[in-house]
């Protein structure tokens, strides 16, 4: 299990989720400008909601990391380890903008949690259509 974790990049991205947490500490309400595409004025995208992107990104890196042979051969449920250690990681880092919100008060952290699932939901449904080393381009 400690070599499947080590393949996973457990520790990396448990780093991540507490990177994104202490970022959102200091983001704040700072917002990305992007372009309308229908004209207008420029749309402004709070940066706490785009910021798990960066969790999803650093899921997939870690799943497409294994050996696609050997991992068909393994004896155990791969695939279901992968889906409870993505539900797991995004729990957690759910839990830690919840007490981000506790601490600092900005109601985006839990927005951001939120969008942790629907990024590593997003991902994983990447990974079933695309493969592993696309899923995170959905």
């Amino acid at each position: 299990m400690n070599v499947w974790l080590r393949v996973r990049r457990a520790q990396t991205t448990l780093l991540v989720v507490i990177c994104v947490a202490l970022a959102l500490l200091f983001i704040g309400h700072l917002a990305l400008p992007l372009p309308n595409l229908l004209g207008g004025a420029r749309l402004e995208v709070p940066l706490a909601l785009l910021l798990p992107l960066w969790i999803a990104i650093v899921l997939a890196s870690g799943l497409a990391n294994g050996d696609p042979l050997q991992e068909t051969v393994c004896s155990r449920p791969l695939r279901w380890l992968d889906i409870a250690y993505c539900f797991t990681i995004a729990s957690l880092a759910l839990a830690a903008c919840w007490l981000v919100q506790r601490v600092s008060g900005t109601s985006l952290a839990l927005a951001a949690g939120r969008n942790v699932f629907g990024y590593v939901g997003l991902m994983l449904l990447g990974r079933a259509l695309l493969g592993a080393p696309a899923a995170a381009v959905v």
